[in-house]
């Protein structure tokens, strides 16, 4: 698994350019879910969000189109946990 860190933008461009399999961002970048949603063999996404205050979060994030949604913080192990949850929905 490669590792891309990318600005808005630059992540924007690896979705449409087909170079990106999987997406991690944060609340704000559910336009970006949305966008890598449409597009046929697009990449899974992650979104992390709000605390736990925000139960809507997770709602909008799965129904923009993510894979799985994890509240902030969250940890390394949590992050490696939803990217294998992703994969193996993926095979």
């Amino acid at each position: 698994l490669e590792v891309i860190t990318a600005g808005a933008e630059e992540a924007r461009a690896l979705v449409d350019e087909g170079r990106a399999e999987l997406v991690v961002v944060g609340e704000g970048g559910l336009e970006l879910v949305r966008r890598a949603a449409e597009l046929e063999g697009g990449p899974a996404t992650i979104v992390v969000g709000a605390s736990p205050g925000s139960p809507e979060a997770p709602v909008e994030a799965l129904r923009a189109g993510a894979a799985d949604f994890l509240p902030r913080p969250a940890t390394v192990e949590q992050l490696g946990d939803a990217v294998e949850r992703v994969r193996r929905r993926l095979r």
